[in-house]
């Protein structure tokens, strides 16, 4: 079932692609708002991806897992019924932070489904080679979609994934031992999410034809909060080689790079 939601958070990715042009002669998008609907998904995956790795630490793998699905499940109902493009905007942004919280949690939960290593790793190489695959599957099924259905019932497919998994959760997965950092790295977390995502729109508006300046000044605002989070990291006291031992968002060998 695992390998099922990582495909279905990946191939939420590129579920779009193919239904662009009718959504942009339903609502009338220009060439920007097109960019954000298609990115809008990785832009929100991408930036909260360390917070949602670290709530997973500090909530426990399974019952983050479930609040990403569950978030991610009621996103894609919401871009389904959008009306208009803040709406759907809003709706893809719902989808990437709820797999955010899901993702790290799924592959967790993932790692205490095989206790040998050989196994664990044979798994996780397997997990690695699904990314390709969801993205392929997600072109593939929009299209079909699309073309039978609407652009609307793009989203039916993440909403049933998430639907199967919650339901699917409290039989099938693992209860993951967890020792709870004393406190969530608050600064951190703030600084590397609000980095990632300010750096990846930036870069996503400069890879299309308009390039507006304030995108330069996005991107550079982006890559000197991804400076401040690794100085705060390094700088840090570190209570031991465990993630979290103090709650903060890097291991320690990571903060000594």
């Amino acid at each position: 079932m695992l390998a099922s939601v990582q495909m279905s958070l990946i191939a939420a990715i590129s579920l779009v692609a193919v239904a662009l042009p009718a959504i942009q002669r339903e609502f009338g998008l220009d060439e920007l708002q097109l960019t954000l609907v298609t990115a809008g998904y990785g832009l929100a995956f991408s930036g909260p991806l360390i917070l949602g790795g670290r709530l997973g630490d500090f909530f426990g793998a399974r019952r983050t897992f479930a609040a990403g699905m569950a978030l991610f499940g009621l996103a894609s109902v919401a871009g389904a019924f959008s009306a208009g493009f803040f709406p759907l905007l809003a709706a893809r942004f719902g989808q990437g932070v709820g797999a955010a919280l899901a993702a790290p949690a799924a592959l967790t939960l993932a790692s205490a489904l095989f206790a040998d290593p050989d196994q664990r790793r044979r798994a996780l190489a397997v997990w690695g080679g699904l990314s390709a695959s969801g993205a392929v599957a997600g072109q593939l099924l929009s299209g079909f979609l699309v073309a039978w259905l609407g652009w609307r019932w793009v989203f039916a497919p993440p909403a049933a994934a998430a639907l199967l998994s919650l339901a699917a959760t409290p039989g099938l997965m693992p209860r993951v031992s967890r020792a709870a950092p004393p406190h969530l790295d608050i600064p951190g977390s703030l600084l590397v999410t609000s980095g990632l995502s300010a750096l990846t729109y930036g870069l996503l508006a400069l890879s299309g034809e308009s390039r507006p300046p304030s995108a330069w000044a996005v991107a550079a605002l982006g890559a000197v909060l991804i400076a401040a989070f690794l100085s705060v990291e390094a700088r840090a006291p570190y209570g031991g080689e465990h993630r979290g031992a103090q709650g903060h968002s890097l291991p320690g060998r990571l903060q000594r790079l």
